[in-house]
């Protein structure tokens, strides 16, 4: 393994201090723990070249540390975006924006309040998408949070799909991207 140096300013100021949590903020913070991980790793194989047994702990316990920081990356990502997306609604329909999507939030709005469902306001946002691409990106978004609730809730029912950090992570960055919200 490489050893590769780690980043004094991993996160910038403005990250530590704000309450507002950027999705650039999580992916400095995965990849930061990722490299001490890696570093970490490198010394104790160092140290314990000889030994078999020690070497065999040492790698699945790492393995599963990484596993965890995936999940929890994957799960700060998704409830990230989904704070985005309730505040933009709450936005939309206190200021009244004329734009068709914003008509529809407050359309919800006067059915829900601000009690809406997350898979209302997907649905929403999917039903004024004219590129099939974006349909689709909303529809991986929709399955992800199957994911989220997995992980936020305890995880003691068996998930048909999981999802990796990277795939979250494009996930929400396409749909952040799409909805003016990155």
């Amino acid at each position: 393994m490489v050893r590769v140096p780690l980043s004094v300013d991993a996160f910038s100021e403005t990250s530590v201090q704000s309450p507002v949590l950027r999705l650039v903020d999580i992916q400095r913070y995965h990849f930061t723990l990722l490299q001490a991980l890696d570093h970490y790793e490198t010394g104790l194989l160092e140290r314990h070249t000889g030994n078999a047994a020690m070497i065999r702990n040492v790698r699945l316990t790492l393995r599963a540390i990484r596993l965890e920081l995936e999940r929890h990356s994957s799960l700060s990502a998704l409830a990230m975006c989904e704070a985005r997306v309730r505040l933009d609604y709450q936005k939309r329909c206190r200021k009244r924006f004329k734009d068709a999507v914003s008509r529809a939030l407050r359309d919800l709005y006067q059915v829900r309040g601000r009690q809406v469902r997350w898979d209302d306001l997907l649905d929403v946002w999917k039903s004024h998408q004219l590129d099939p691409a974006n349909r689709r990106v909303i529809g991986e978004l929709k399955s992800a949070y199957h994911y989220r609730h997995w992980l936020a809730h305890g995880r003691y029912w068996p998930l048909p799909q999981t999802f990796t950090y990277g795939q979250v992570y494009r996930v929400v960055e396409a749909f952040l991207d799409l909805a003016g919200l990155g």
